[in-house]
């Protein structure tokens, strides 16, 4: 169920993107990107048409931030509590006049983008126990890997993602479980879902 809804609202939010590169409108671009800062990962986006209103066209910037096993393991080495499961969140700007990003780029000035919102951002966790997140755009050379930002649209994006069941992980470390018995349930419950997504 949350692989399938993590598939819906990407697919929805890239199928509604809302790209422009610096190339083509310089000191205007729409920027489309991957961040990667400490703990934490972001894709980020713009799309055309509110996440939460059909209705309401516009620019809406939409970044999916997750954390993935390696980042839990090393949280772990550094606490003797036990790190919460790794976790996906889709946060949304839905502000229809969020013109401030114009000609910035959050892959990276992320802390620029951060100052000038001009409202927070709306975060809802969309899937827990996150082993792996992986998104492939398409053709081959549209993304700056080095950069982390995309230098064209794609135009397919392939989405893989590898959740195990962080809810009997939980339970698990109530009851003082060794790691040896939490790794051995996250590889019984893991599973790996993959869904191609076509940009309009």
């Amino acid at each position: 169920d949350q692989a399938q809804l993590v598939f819906d609202m990407l697919e929805h939010d890239l199928q509604n993107l809302h790209f422009v590169s610096d190339e083509d409108y310089p000191g205007h671009a729409i920027p489309m990107g991957v961040i990667n800062v400490g703990a934490e990962h972001r894709f980020f986006l713009v799309t055309a048409v509110s996440p939460s209103n059909e209705d309401n066209i516009g620019t809406h910037l939409v970044m999916y931030v997750w954390t993935d096993e390696s980042d839990e393991s090393s949280s772990q080495s550094e606490s003797d509590e036990s790190p919460p499961p790794p976790e996906l969140s889709r946060n949304v700007l839905d502000d229809e006049n969020s013109f401030f990003f114009y000609g910035c780029d959050p892959a990276k000035n992320l802390s620029t983008l951060t100052k000038n919102l001009p409202v927070p951002l709306e975060r809802e966790v969309i899937a827990t126990g996150v082993q792996n997140l992986s998104i492939v755009p398409l053709p081959v050379g549209c993304f700056a890997e080095g950069e982390g930002y995309f230098t064209s649209c794609p135009k397919v994006v392939k989405v893989s993602l590898t959740l195990y069941d962080a809810a009997a992980i939980q339970q698990l470390q109530s009851g003082d479980a060794d790691d040896a018995v939490l790794e051995q349930k996250k590889i019984e419950t893991a599973r790996r879902f993959s869904k191609i997504i076509f940009l309009r």
